[in-house]
């Protein structure tokens, strides 16, 4: 079976460590994606609104710098990308994160 890949599709993609950015923006474009990437919420969302062509997917880290602004918000308010994909991730817990022990 062949993994798959993209055929284009654009990826706005958001990280704040920038070991992990250049690390998922290679790894994505090897695979046939357009990758745009910002470091925190708020260039993310001036990038987005700037894009002469819109998105496909948002791919975003839960915990950034800036986490306080609303970047999934900021996204929705623009309705014109209703095919626009969401997905937000996280590949480690901050010292305020909820952890659920039962």
């Amino acid at each position: 079976m062949r993994a798959a890949g993209g055929a284009g599709e654009r990826i706005l993609l958001v990280e704040d460590d920038p070991a992990v950015r250049g690390l998922a923006v290679t790894a994505l474009r090897r695979m046939g994606y357009e990758v745009t990437d910002a470091a925190d919420a708020a260039t993310a969302e001036a990038t987005f609104t700037a894009a002469p062509r819109p998105f496909d997917l948002l791919l975003s880290d839960v915990v950034l710098p800036d986490r306080r602004y609303s970047l999934a918000e900021a996204v929705a308010n623009h309705g014109d990308d209703a095919e626009l994909g969401l997905l937000f991730a996280a590949g480690t817990l901050c010292n305020d994160a909820v952890i659920d022990e039962n």
